[in-house]
């Protein structure tokens, strides 16, 4: 069953400023607060488990970001092992799930390549915001 929250846009973090649902709230109906499904609002970006992941996931694709925030970069290289490990457990699922999805990508290669081979996975996969934060 679907779990809803009520998001106050006064208490989103600064990150999700730059979101496209922020930044199109003055032409909703309430312009003050919104009510979501609970998965599209990880809103620390937290990735220590499989459900955690890919809420995460579904907060960056709900909320429209222009470009991976930082701070999911981050969050991704603090927890890169336990994060590789989610992902070649659940390889199919993440793939069927989020294909197309550029943080999905940024996520695999940060998580699965080691240092030296970031930035050129991340090149020769077009992540251009990713190659920015690597440089």
């Amino acid at each position: 069953m679907a779990s809803f929250v009520t998001v106050n846009f006064d208490f989103v973090p600064d990150v999700f400023h730059n979101s496209g649902i922020f930044k199109s709230r003055n032409k909703m109906i309430n312009k003050d607060q919104i009510v979501l499904l609970k998965n599209v609002c990880n809103f620390d970006f937290n990735m220590s488990n499989y459900t955690e992941l890919c809420s995460a996931l579904e907060t960056l694709r709900y909320w429209r970001f222009d470009k991976t925030p930082i701070s999911f970069y981050n969050n991704v290289l603090a927890r890169r092992s336990a994060i590789r490990k989610i992902l070649l457990e659940n390889d199919n699922d993440l793939l069927l799930r989020f294909h197309h999805f550029k943080p999905f990508a940024e996520t695999c290669v940060l998580a699965i390549s080691n240092t030296a081979e970031s930035y050129e996975l991340a090149q020769q996969l077009g992540l251009s915001s990713l190659m920015n934060f690597l440089e």
